[in-house]
């Protein structure tokens, strides 16, 4: 009860940054890593993050995610995400995240279809069912609702891509006869620029509506064939963070941390592979 009762508190009091399932935070290590950074990427948590990246997906790809707030398994987030790309009509995901404990939870569960319109564009969204469950001695239940997202995705000049993504444009909320949950309503743009085959450089700038603007950015470096390196930063609060990815054929291993000014460190660990 007593890490319950903290977690509680942690959550009120940093609510616009302590993302649950609900919430569009950034999913992945790699993303994690480049300061939460993640609309720009091409990779398997496009399903999450931007669904336009799907389109670019050529083999299934299954992968997990796991996140441990603040060192505290009460605020861990868990997500299992499949991508099935077709020749024809474009590509298929679906992705179920999880944040919390048996007490107190959310989950998302997502289903995205993403199309590449021509070699450098893409566009891609999804449907997603937000539930909320909360059990105690006195009284338990569950509720959830509906929602979706858009995302688009091109590269107007060589080595430079652009994109943009929009999570909850509908404005809805999870509530039943006697309680509200608010979504937030997320706005993100970003950018991602090849310096060369070995590094890249890659910012966003994301806006909740009902909070201050957050700016995100982060830098890869290949240090070797198989290994990268990667370092970030996040504003509104101030976070660093860092971690490392590993590629060894159809399998990545991606392991990252970040440290928030005030609450301290949250690792996280990426699985994912190409069949």
């Amino acid at each position: 009860m007593k890490n319950l009762l903290l977690s509680f508190f942690f959550l009120m009091i940093t609510s616009s940054v302590i993302k649950g399932a609900n919430d569009h935070h950034a999913i992945g290590a790699r993303a994690t890593a480049l300061g939460h950074s993640s609309i720009s990427f091409k990779d398997l948590w496009s399903i999450v993050n931007n669904q336009a990246g799907m389109a670019f997906i050529d083999r299934p790809t299954l992968g997990v995610s796991y996140e441990e707030r603040f060192m505290m398994k009460e605020m861990s987030l868990k997500t299992v995400a499949f991508i099935l790309p077709t020749n024809r009509v474009g590509n298929f995901g679906f992705s179920y995240t999880h944040f919390g404990d048996s007490e107190f939870n959310e989950f998302r569960i997502n289903v995205g279809y993403a199309m590449p319109l021509g070699e450098h564009f893409a566009m891609g969204l999804a449907f997603d069912y937000l539930g909320m469950s909360v059990s105690g001695s006195s009284e338990s239940g569950h509720t959830g609702t509906v929602t979706g997202e858009l995302g688009i995705m091109g590269e107007p000049i060589e080595n430079l891509w652009l994109s943009a993504h929009a999570y909850n444009p509908f404005g809805v909320s999870i509530s039943d006869y006697e309680y509200e949950e608010p979504i937030p309503t997320i706005l993100s743009i970003g950018a991602l620029y090849h310096f060369t085959e070995d590094v890249f450089f890659l910012a966003e700038v994301e806006k909740d509506i009902d909070y201050d603007t957050r700016v995100k950015a982060g830098i890869e470096y290949r240090a070797w064939d198989k290994l990268f390196l990667r370092g970030g930063i996040t504003t509104n609060p101030t976070e660093f963070s860092g971690g490392i990815g590993v590629e060894l054929q159809n399998f990545k291993a991606d392991l990252a941390f970040y440290k928030h000014q005030y609450l301290g460190y949250t690792p996280s660990i990426s699985l994912s592979y190409a069949f």
